[in-house]
């Protein structure tokens, strides 16, 4: 780990991986925030649901609003959260715009927020980190997970930018600062 991890507050990272939230949690126990689809997954659906993660249907407007209420209650609980504000996974290329509408749960909550980034690395000769560590595409969760199992050696790095508060801060003027966070943090 780079940085200090939040013991309360909103950490927002971009996403690459299954592999993110066990990272993540190894640095600092949190609730996350997943695509209700998840849920449904076998067995790791289960243990996302036992983690007390905070599932979103994103198509459904109502229930983006109930998530967000929720999610302030979290976070005014002082549990640290972490989300994925990119709102899918990606090659780790870049980091993809950030989703602002579940940040409004920060702001209504006045938590401070801070960036978060996830890399990885793979020992030279295991191939490359886009296509054996990230889950993106139309890559099948069954053997991409047999794929990571496979792998001798993955090399995780995660890294917690400065916290701060939201005084006076849009959900869209903090999705654009915590987006130059992630990005910043890719960079060192």
């Amino acid at each position: 780990t780079r940085g200090h991890a939040p013991t309360s507050g909103l950490a927002v990272s971009n996403h690459l991986s299954n592999l993110d939230i066990v990272v993540f949690s190894s640095a600092r126990p949190s609730i996350f925030v997943s695509k209700k689809e998840v849920r449904d997954w076998p067995v790791f659906g289960w243990l996302a649901a036992l983690g007390g993660t905070i599932f979103v249907d994103r198509e459904n407007p109502q229930h983006v609003h109930q998530t967000i209420h929720l999610l302030a209650t979290t976070l005014e609980s002082d549990i640290p959260v972490l989300l994925y504000a990119e709102g899918t996974s990606s090659g780790g290329e870049t980091v993809l715009p950030f989703r602002s509408s579940l940040l409004q749960a920060a702001v209504d909550s006045k938590a401070i927020c801070l960036p978060a980034a996830i890399d990885y690395q793979l020992p030279m000769g295991e191939g490359s980190v886009p296509d054996e560590i990230c889950y993106w595409r139309d890559m099948v969760f069954g053997p991409h997970l047999l794929n990571l199992l496979g792998k001798s050696e993955i090399q995780a790095t995660a890294s917690f930018g400065e916290a701060s508060g939201i005084e006076g801060r849009s959900r869209k003027e903090l999705a654009r600062e915590l987006h130059q966070g992630v990005v910043a943090l890719r960079d060192l």
